[in-house]
């Protein structure tokens, strides 16, 4: 598979789980900073829809309450700074989704270990954290004489 089409498919595993992500986190936002009365959930799918009409201004979010209330928000937010976060958590997920997308994704390397780069041809191996972080993995200390000389 040509590397352009692999790091576009990446790319799109990240952003679905970067979206997962982002929907779970953006109802805590919801359950902080503001109510709408007639919300149905995945608040983070419907931008710009959080609050709407008569808004009223509160120092404590309070949910289920009737329709005939008004929506409530934060007292020190705005429908503008609820924007303003939500364009973070698209960025945010967006950025991590391209880098992510051209980290090189090879299982077959990540289960088996791979040789130690520190010292070619020393027969070491690298656990998946040495994987990982890059940190130079110690040499096998059980090669036989054979392969020592």
């Amino acid at each position: 598979m040509p590397r352009a089409l692999k790091s576009i498919c990446k790319f799109l595993v990240w952003a679905i789980l970067a979206t997962i992500v982002c929907t779970a986190a953006w109802e805590a936002v919801n359950e902080r900073l503001y109510d709408c009365t007639d919300a149905f959930g995945f608040d983070y799918w419907q931008p710009g829809n959080w609050v709407h009409g008569h808004v009223a201004v509160v120092e404590n979010v309070v949910h289920h309450r009737s329709m005939s209330e008004p929506d409530t928000i934060k007292k020190g937010w705005s429908v503008a700074r609820l924007w303003n976060l939500w364009y973070l958590f698209v960025s945010l997920s967006l950025a991590a989704s391209i880098v992510l997308g051209c980290v090189p994704w090879d299982l077959r390397r990540w289960w088996r270990g791979r040789a130690n780069p520190a010292g070619a041809g020393n027969g070491g191996t690298a656990s998946p954290s040495h994987f990982w972080s890059g940190i130079p993995a110690a040499p096998d200390q059980h090669r036989s004489e054979a392969e020592a000389r």
